[in-house]
């Protein structure tokens, strides 16, 4: 008699998968990721419009979450981060007609002051602005305009002063050593500042976005801030960081000048 064959016992080992399908979970893997951020301020664009024809722009500035884009015929329009992305121009591709086009843009731009009126728009943009919210950064007649109601700010200023970090703290307090900045891994060379920068922008930014007070309707992206600081041009972020920092620092001097302090007395004038 021939002897029995063992069987195995347990549950049956796993299949390997076929590349294929190794193929296609590497690509939902890819797709879910985040993006690389990427300067899109000063940035051309190239966007097909069905009944007008293909038209070179430039992303001019940013404002409450979407990029203000100027076209070479002088219309514009606002667009999101994605349908900025979508349309980019590689520097490497601006050559032969486009490069004479571009030049004609930038003197279009310049003749603005980089700022192109909203009632020219090529397509209708849902506003997102709501006025009645505090801490909305707007646009008004060319001017920028940080609305906030008194008692929050009464309340950050409060703060300030309860937490010790204001002007009044005692001249005898030792300062602590700030520690070095950490050693950023070779991935940090996209970002487009300087290597030895990189550090010095995540903390001005990390420092913002926890700001007391809100800056803005909608958080800004680290894409948006490195583009904004590229930027050579004046734009309404920086615009609405520095107005924003200087209305908390006026509010603190006021509350140490009231109660009796000459430097910040001094500081108001």
């Amino acid at each position: 008699m021939e002897a029995p064959v063992a069987r195995p016992r347990g549950r049956p080992r796993k299949r390997r998968r076929n590349d294929e399908e190794n193929e296609n979970e590497a690509k939902k893997l890819a797709s879910m990721g985040t993006r690389p951020p990427v300067a899109l301020l000063g940035r051309f664009v190239l966007k097909n419009f069905p009944r007008n024809g293909v038209f070179l722009g430039k992303v001019v500035y940013y404002e409450s979450g979407l990029y203000r884009v100027c076209y070479e015929d002088g219309d514009s329009e606002d667009l999101d981060s994605g349908e900025v992305r979508s349309i980019l121009v590689k520097e490497g591709e601006i050559n032969g007609d486009l490069a004479g086009r571009k030049e004609k843009l930038e003197e279009l731009v310049s003749k603005n002051g980089g700022k192109i009126g909203i009632g020219s728009q090529k397509g209708p943009v849902e506003s997102i602005k709501e006025e009645s919210r505090a801490g909305v950064c707007e646009l008004n007649d060319g001017g920028l305009m940080i609305e906030k109601d008194e008692e929050e700010d009464d309340e950050d200023v409060n703060s300030l002063s309860d937490s010790g970090t204001g002007l009044g703290m005692d001249s005898g307090a030792e300062s602590e050593t700030l520690p070095p900045p950490p050693e950023l891994p070779v991935s940090s060379g996209t970002i487009g500042v300087p290597e030895q920068c990189v550090s010095l922008v995540f903390s001005v930014y990390g420092f913002l976005r926890s700001f007391s007070i809100r800056l803005f309707l909608q958080p800004f992206t680290l894409d948006e801030f490195i583009g904004a600081l590229n930027y050579q041009v004046t734009n309404s972020l920086l615009d609405a960081i520095h107005l924003s920092l200087m209305r908390v620092l006026r509010q603190h001097l006021e509350f140490l000048s009231s109660e009796g302090s000459e430097r910040a007395s001094r500081c108001l004038r």
